[in-house]
């Protein structure tokens, strides 16, 4: 065999094919049409966020909002929010306040990742504006984190 064949050869034998208007593994030269090609155009990517809302449990007059208080609150509020899915994490938030004081407090972190967009951005607003009225202003603090393509993994 000579080293001439070798380019038309390899391709061959690995299965791909080369024709005009077709380049390696069958994809489509830009402008050029092909009847072989019939996978379908990849579904264009949208773009995610992760959000993380943390959720003080200590009201303004220092009292905390009982396990009770929130259970209701993430069934009546956030679940219908974003009933596609979130994680709910238990923690413990600490900050130092203007005055230097270390501050400690149970804090809940709901973490939610959801799609870019207006009504996604509603949503979140909307859970942050229930909260500081049914909780007497407690504190809460979101973060906004844009992710590549997400991949899950369910049955």
């Amino acid at each position: 065999m000579t080293h001439r064949l070798a380019p038309f050869l390899l391709p061959l034998l690995l299965g791909l094919s080369w024709g005009p208007g077709v380049g390696l593994a069958g994809s489509l030269v830009p402008g050029a049409s092909s009847t072989r090609d019939t996978r379908p155009a990849p579904a264009p990517e949208r773009s995610w966020v992760k959000s993380e809302l943390y959720f003080g449990a200590r009201v303004a007059d220092g009292t905390l909002i009982s396990p009770e208080a929130w259970t209701a609150f993430l069934a009546e509020v956030i679940t219908p929010a974003f009933p596609d899915g979130l994680t709910v994490i238990q923690a413990n938030g600490q900050m130092r306040s203007s005055d230097g004081v270390v501050r400690r407090q149970p804090t809940w972190v709901v973490v939610i990742l959801r799609p870019t967009g207006p009504l996604e951005d509603q949503r979140i607003r909307s859970v942050i504006s229930s909260f500081r009225s049914r909780f007497n202003d407690a504190e809460l603090m979101r973060v906004d984190i844009p992710v590549s393509q997400p991949q899950f993994f369910a049955d």
